[in-house]
């Protein structure tokens, strides 16, 4: 996340959701890619239905900010996932980023979106 040089780590929620549109075919390339930058996941939770074809993980990260982008690069890479980042600043609980937008097309989405 592109944040103000005086945040540190401490400052905020830094979190990556990736949604798996087909977890038979996919979770395995996911799960790799995760177990290769646990250097920078704090926590890591998966979301699923028994009986569902797809899955959600919810990744709260942390450390150097070269390895998160770099991760969540390699997740955008693969095919049916789908990744989000959102990053909540504990200063003030109304701000929120989300990274995701830069992905568009669209002109008015080609910078973060603050929520307030």
């Amino acid at each position: 996340a592109h944040l103000p040089l005086f945040l540190s780590m401490a400052d905020f929620y830094d979190i990556l959701c990736v949604h798996i549109n087909e977890r038979s075919k996919d979770s395995t390339k996911v799960h790799a890619l995760l177990a290769e930058h646990a250097n920078v996941i704090r926590t890591r939770l998966g979301l699923h239905h028994d009986a569902g074809t797809q899955g959600l993980i919810i990744v709260q990260l942390k450390g150097d900010a070269a390895g998160r982008d770099a991760m969540e690069a390699e997740l955008k890479k693969l095919d049916n996932v789908v990744v989000k980042r959102v990053t909540f600043a504990q200063r003030d609980a109304r701000t929120c980023r989300v990274s995701s937008f830069h992905e568009t097309n669209d002109s008015k989405y080609k910078k973060p979106y603050t929520f307030k």
